[in-house]
């Protein structure tokens, strides 16, 4: 019975179906089993919708023609051709490779910089071979460069201050010592000289070529390996788009002399350069400097003289002076100082500026030597003046000019401190100094249309014009602190030409052009702009009975306003305030009675 029920139902539904079907499909009975069945529409609407077409079809983007081939349809099974990527890269690659640059070319001189350094594979493989199976690596590297803060976190550094009662226990920590100095100071110190002599040779241009390198202070080696990876040669194949990694073996350097009086850091750095191909540099480790290795002025001009994080160490403001007497007189045409971002090594590299260009002054004056061409010595960076720098100061409010580099951390150092993050900033205050006087200022007045050519145009255009930049940028202001982006215009203080701070803020009214390089500006750039208002000069406060806040220029250096903390409200806080009120009332009423009674 329920069975023939079933069976009636379901022919029903069938037939109903099959007629709702047969209905729908009777205006186009050949065309209902296809995948988009037309529809039987309005005269007025299909007129409609064909000029809506027409429309969409003018407005279409016009292909690219193939010749000797039909358009591919949808579907369409083809053949693989080995040939199509290579066609692609071949017809994207210059607008992949060489994105278009909105800088200008002065703006994009003046922030020429390496983002992130990453160690060579040959400096990573030298220092995993040293530190394999050393177990006590950590607790070496926590006893030497961690200091705990005041919130009790971890706080690394990279200033190496031993403190041994014998010269026995010193000799038996040397080797241990001067492993965890090469897995953690090593790298940092490595990706800063390199970071700031790449910095030098774009601004003093190709011709500056560097064979001789005297190091003070060398450590490990930091300054071995930064500068003869930065100063390398061509490679043979001129043509590939693909950055080479620098190796010794392809340095320009032919001698390379070391001096430093910690054996155990010496030793370490000699280990560190065992078997590896330097090619015909000329290596050596001397505890000190002597009389014999002066180098004479005729052929100084390739000669750099180096100290990095180094002269704060020094026990004695004697033994620093000692120290910078002995780079000047060895004759070298550059020296560079850098030293850590801490108020003893701004102080270190100020009064060893102060001392250079007192003596590259005193030698200006001596008759004896007017004969020589490279009289005198001048700052090259990052100071844009020869006069004293107005961030050093004996006030209460003491501000450092100091910059950062990031540095990739590899995996040996992130297992040595037990770090998450895969990168480390390096804080770092530095100073270049050349022989010779200062370049003239330019005129820059009547300047020629290169100020907004971009870079990559520029490298194509003559000789005069790059250099004339590079003249021009010994005047343009050093951005000492991030710059302050706000809507509509950008905030920049700057160490200028004039020996002062300004404050320079840069509107939108003021151009696209100069908008655009303030907003992508960062700390440590030269920026080439003029403010389109006149700068406010910030002094630095002085005075030990003054108070700070109320002097002019108080506020250098400080990017953040200190917000007032929100108090919060509740029923606690309202019963408080009320019991407080009632008291002064009660406090008011008996003054009040008693002044009555008298």
């Amino acid at each position: 019975m329920l069975r023939s029920s079933y069976s009636t139902t379901a022919r029903f539904c069938k037939k109903r179906d099959l007629l709702r079907v047969t209905k729908f499909s009777s205006s186009a009975p050949s065309a209902s089993y296809g995948p988009n069945a037309p529809l039987d529409l309005d005269p007025s609407l299909q007129d409609l919708l064909k000029d809506a077409n027409m429309a969409l079809i003018k407005h279409k983007p016009r292909e690219k023609a193939t010749t000797g081939t039909s358009a591919f349809r949808e579907l369409e099974v083809l053949e693989f051709d080995e040939t199509w990527p290579s066609q692609i890269v071949q017809e994207d690659e210059e607008e992949v490779m060489r994105p278009k640059e909105r800088k200008s070319a002065r703006a994009a001189f003046g922030s020429r910089g390496i983002g992130s350094v990453f160690l060579p594979a040959e400096l990573r493989d030298a220092i995993e071979r040293i530190i394999n199976d050393k177990p006590r690596l950590h607790e070496d590297a926590k006893r030497l460069f961690r200091e705990e803060g005041a919130d009790g976190s971890e706080l690394w550094h990279t200033n190496y201050e031993t403190d041994y009662k014998s010269w026995r226990r010193a000799a038996r920590h040397a080797d241990r010592d001067g492993t965890a100095f090469a897995s953690v100071a090593l790298p940092a110190h490595y990706s800063t000289v390199y970071a700031v002599l790449e910095n030098l040779k774009d601004r003093l241009g190709s011709d500056w070529k560097i064979k001789h390198v005297l190091d003070w202070g060398s450590g490990v080696g930091s300054g071995l390996w930064a500068s003869m990876h930065a100063f390398q040669r061509q490679p043979e194949d001129e043509g590939q788009s693909t950055p080479i990694e620098p190796v010794l073996s392809r340095s320009t350097i032919s001698s390379y002399l070391a001096f430093d009086k910690r054996d155990g850091l010496s030793a370490m750095a000699k280990r560190l350069v065992q078997g590896k191909d330097i090619c015909t540099t000329k290596i050596t480790w001397n505890r000190g400097f002597s009389i014999g290795e002066e180098i004479s002025h005729s052929g100084s001009d390739d000669v750099l003289a180096l100290s990095a994080f180094h002269l704060s160490s020094l026990p004695s403001q004697l033994a620093r002076k000692e120290m910078i007497k002995q780079m000047w007189s060895s004759g070298a045409n550059i020296i560079v100082l850098i030293d850590h971002d801490s108020s003893s090594g701004f102080e270190s590299i100020v009064e060893a500026r102060e001392y250079l260009l007192r003596m590259g002054k005193r030698e200006l004056e001596d008759p004896a030597t007017q004969d020589r061409a490279d009289l005198g010595c001048h700052v090259v960076a990052p100071c844009p003046h020869d006069g004293i720098c107005p961030l050093f100061a004996d006030g209460p409010s003491k501000l450092k000019c100091t910059f950062s580099q990031r540095l990739q951390r590899p995996a040996f150092l992130r297992t040595t401190k037990r770090a998450r993050a895969g990168h480390e900033d390096i804080g770092y205050s530095y100073v270049v100094i050349r022989r010779g006087r200062r370049p003239s200022r330019i005129d820059t007045s009547s300047r020629t249309g290169i100020a907004n050519i971009a870079p990559e145009q520029n490298d194509t255009a003559d000789t005069d014009s790059a250099h004339q930049i590079r003249l021009e940028a010994y005047d343009w202001p050093r951005l000492v602190f991030p710059p302050l982006k706000k809507s509509g215009h950008v905030i920049l203080d700057g160490c200028t030409s004039e020996g002062q701070i300004m404050r320079m803020t840069i509107p939108r009214s003021q151009g696209k052009q100069p908008y655009y390089d303030a907003r992508k500006s960062s700390w440590g750039d030269i920026f080439p702009h003029k403010p389109k208002n006149p700068p406010q000069v910030r002094h630095q406060p002085s005075g030990k009975n003054n108070d700070p806040s109320m002097l002019p220029g108080a506020d250098i250096g400080k990017r953040r306003s200190k917000q007032p903390k929100k108090q919060v409200t509740g029923y606690d806080k309202i019963f408080s305030d009320l019991k407080e009120n009632k008291r002064r009332r009660n406090r008011s009423r008996d003054k009040n009675d008693k002044f009555e009674d008298i």
